[in-house]
């Protein structure tokens, strides 16, 4: 006899996360678009700037996206340092 308390996984997840070796389509969904920031101005006289040193300007005609992606555990746990390209592919709903 086997006695299973809890719930078992939802069928079709695979709650693997991913190594981060690419080629895996993840699907997402888009929260925002805005146009990317503008160049630095002067600080008021007297003041400083924040951000000391290395400043990291948008491109002029790039936009910045905000996207969700629902299994995050699909995204490779260090994806925020940088080390990775993404790749956008869109396709009607």
């Amino acid at each position: 006899m086997e006695i299973v308390i809890g719930a078992t996984s939802y069928v079709g997840t695979n709650n693997v996360r991913s190594d981060g070796r690419g080629g895996e389509n993840i699907e997402a969904q888009v929260l925002n678009v805005r146009q990317p920031r503008k160049n630095l101005v002067n600080p008021p006289e007297g003041e400083n700037h924040r951000k000391n040193g290395m400043i990291k300007l948008d491109p002029a005609n790039g936009r910045v996206m905000t996207i969700l992606v629902p299994n995050g555990y699909r995204l490779p746990e260090d994806i925020s340092t940088g080390k990775y390209r993404v790749f956008l592919r869109f396709a009607p709903k």
